[in-house]
C-alpha cells in the first residue's frame, strides 16, 4: 500500500525538465516515466519513440525507442507502425522524405520542419495525430485522413512558411493560447487557403515581405485575436471593395502596415469588440481616394507607437467608435490625405478615461462626445482641429486651465 502510495504522489508531480526515471512497484515490476518540457507526465510504452538530437528525419542517430524497460538507440526511422513519437524539447526535426505516421508530440521548445516539396500525411488513431506544444514549421503538403486532426495546445505555434506560393493552412483543433503565423512570405500576393478556421491567435510576421497582399475581403468574421508583427516592406490589405469585418479578440499592431481600405469610392465598416493595440507600424482606415471607413470599437484603443491613418487618400473620412477607453502614450494620429477628415467618437453608455502624453496629431482629426457618454480627461491634453460635446453628454476636467481656444493648455486644445 505505501508503494502504491508513493507512486501516485509522483504521478502527480509535473516537472519541467526532460528526464526518465524507473520506479520498481512491488516485486520484480518496473515503470518507466518520461517527464517532457511540455509539464505533461507521461509513461513510456514498448514501441515509443523519442529524439534525442536535432537533424533530418531520415538519420537513424537522431532517435531512441523504448523496448519495455530502456531507451535504446533505434533500429529504425520512425513510422507509422511505431508508437507516441515525440521530438523534444530544443530540437528540431526535419521530415527530409515522405512520411505517413501518427501520433507525434512536438514539445515545448522543439519544432517539426516540413519543408518545401514534402508530404506529411497523417493517418488516423484513436488519438490526436499531431499533438504541438512547439513549433510545426510547414511549407510542404500535409494530407489529412478523416477522423485525423492536429492539435495546438496553449503555446503551441504553427508557422506558415510559404514564400512565394500562398500554400494551405492544414485544418487544426486550435486551443486558447495557440498560435497560427503567417511567416515566410516574400512575393507571394495571394491569402492561404485554410483561413476558415477558429484560431485563438493569428498573427501576421513576414519580415522578409516585399509585395503587398490583400485578403479580399475573405476575412469577414474572426473570432480571435489578430496580431501584425511585420509587413517587410509591404503592406497588408484587408479589402478593395466594400466590406464588413467583424472581430471578436483583440488587434494589435506591432510592426509594418495594416490596410483596411484601399481602393476609392467604398465604404468599410469594421466591428471590433476587442481591444486595439497599436505599439509600431501603421494602420491605415482609408487608403484610396473617396474612401469612407468605420470603425466601431467595443473594447479600449491603447497606442504606445506607429500611426494610426485615418485618411491616407484623397477627400476621405475614417471615424473610430469606441466604446471603451482611450490611451495614447506616443505614437501618431494622421489624416494624411488632402482634404481627409479623421473623427473619433466617443459613445459608451456611461464614463469612458482619456488618457494621452508624448502623443502627435497631425491633420484634421476631430473628437466628438455622444449623449448619454462621459468622458474623464483627468490632467491629460485633447487636441485635434474641432471638438464637439453633444447634447447629453459630459466631460470630466482635472486642468486648472480648463477648455482653451487657443494655446497649448488645458484639457481640450484645438
Amino acid at each position: 500500500m505505501r508503494n502504491k502510495i508513493q507512486l501516485r504522489n509522483v504521478l502527480r508531480q509535473r516537472l519541467a525538465f526532460a528526464t526518465v526515471f524507473t520506479l520498481i512497484v512491488g516485486s520484480g515490476i518496473f515503470l518507466t516515466l518520461f517527464f517532457g518540457n511540455n509539464n505533461k507526465l507521461v509513461a513510456a510504452v514498448n514501441g515509443d519513440i523519442r529524439s534525442i538530437s536535432s537533424g533530418n528525419w531520415t538519420n537513424l542517430a537522431i532517435w531512441q525507442k523504448y523496448n519495455g524497460s530502456t531507451w535504446i538507440a533505434a533500429t529504425s526511422v520512425p513510422s507509422n507502425g511505431d508508437n507516441t513519437i515525440t521530438i523534444q524539447s530544443g530540437h528540431t526535426v526535419t521530415i527530409n522524405a515522405a512520411l505517413t505516421v501518427d501520433q507525434i508530440v512536438v514539445e515545448s521548445g522543439a519544432i517539426l520542419d516540413l519543408p518545401t516539396g514534402i508530404t506529411l500525411s497523417l493517418r488516423k488513431t484513436t488519438a490526436p495525430d499531431l499533438k504541438v506544444y512547439g513549433i510545426f514549421r510547414n511549407a510542404g503538403t500535409v494530407v489529412i485522413t478523416s477522423g485525423t486532426n492536429i492539435t495546438y495546445y496553449t503555446g503551441g505555434k504553427y508557422q506558415h512558411n510559404f514564400t512565394t506560393s500562398a500554400g494551405t493552412i492544414p485544418v487544426g483543433v486550435w486551443n486558447a493560447g495557440s498560435i497560427c503565423e503567417i511567416y515566410g512570405y516574400t512575393t507571394n500576393t495571394l491569402m492561404p487557403a485554410g483561413l476558415n478556421q477558429t484560431f485563438s491567435d493569428l498573427k501576421w510576421n513576414c519580415v522578409s515581405q516585399t509585395t503587398n497582399v490583400n485578403f479580399g475581403g475573405s476575412l469577414t468574421s474572426f473570432t480571435g485575436n489578430l496580431i501584425v508583427q511585420s509587413t517587410g516592406s509591404a503592406e497588408l490589405q484587408l479589402a478593395s471593395s466594400n466590406y464588413i469585418l467583424n472581430l471578436t479578440g483583440d488587434l494589435t499592431l506591432n510592426g509594418g502596415v495594416l490596410s483596411f481600405n484601399i481602393a476609392g469610392t467604398k465604404t468599410i465598416t469594421i466591428n471590433e469588440n476587442g481591444n486595439i493595440f497599436i505599439n509600431g507600424g501603421q494602420l491605415k482606415l482609408t487608403s484610396g481616394n473617396t474612401c469612407t471607413g468605420n470603425f466601431n470599437l467595443t473594447g479600449n484603443y491603447t497606442q504606445t507607437g506607429g500611426t494610426f491613418d485615418f485618411g491616407l487618400g484623397n477627400s476621405t473620412t475614417g471615424s473610430i467608435n469606441i466604446s471603451g477607453d482611450f490611451t495614447q502614450n506616443g505614437g501618431t494620429l494622421a489624416a494624411s490625405g488632402t482634404g481627409s477628415v479623421g473623427q473619433i467618437v466617443f459613445n459608451k453608455s456611461g464614463t469612458q478615461t482619456y488618457s494621452s502624453s508624448g502623443n502627435t496629431v497631425t491633420g484634421s482629426v476631430d473628437y466628438t462626445i455622444s449623449s448619454g457618454s462621459t468622458l474623464n480627461l483627468g490632467t491629460s491634453a485633447l487636441f485635434g482641429r474641432n471638438f464637439t460635446l453633444a447634447s447629453g453628454g459630459e466631460i470630466g476636467i482635472g486642468s486648472s486651465n480648463g477648455i482653451t481656444s487657443s494655446g497649448s493648455s488645458g484639457n481640450i486644445q484645438v
